[in-house]
C-alpha cells in the first residue's frame, strides 16, 4: 500500500449490522484505539467497527461545546446563560 493512502473504517451504532450506512468514518489507528479503550469491537474479518454503547446511551454533546441554533435563539431571546456563552466564545476568537 502506498504511504499516501489513507485506510478508513467504517463504524456503526452498536445492535446494528455493517450493511447499512456507517455513522461514520475513522482512520485505522483511530479504531485500533477505540477497540483497545472498549468503545466498540471488530467485525467478522475486521472490515468494520461497531461501537458498544447503543445511539440512544451516548451522551449529548453540552450547549456550551457548540454554538448552535438553539444557543443562538437564546441570545435573541436574552437568555443570560446563553449570552455569556456566546461572550465566552468571543473571547476565545481574540486571544
Amino acid at each position: 500500500m502506498s504511504p499516501n493512502i489513507v485506510k478508513m473504517i467504517a463504524v456503526h451504532y452498536a445492535n446494528r449490522s455493517g450493511r447499512g450506512q456507517a455513522a461514520l468514518f475513522v482512520t485505522l489507528d483511530a479504531a485500533r484505539e477505540m477497540v483497545d479503550a472498549r468503545l466498540a469491537v471488530w467485525s467478522k474479518g475486521a472490515k468494520y467497527i461497531n461501537l458498544t454503547k447503543t445511539e440512544a446511551a451516548l451522551a449529548p454533546t453540552a450547549r456550551s461545546l457548540k454554538m448552535g441554533p438553539d444557543v443562538m435563539d437564546g441570545c435573541v431571546e436574552g437568555n443570560l446563560v446563553d449570552m455569556a456563552c456566546r461572550d465566552s466564545w468571543g473571547g476565545l476568537r481574540a486571544a
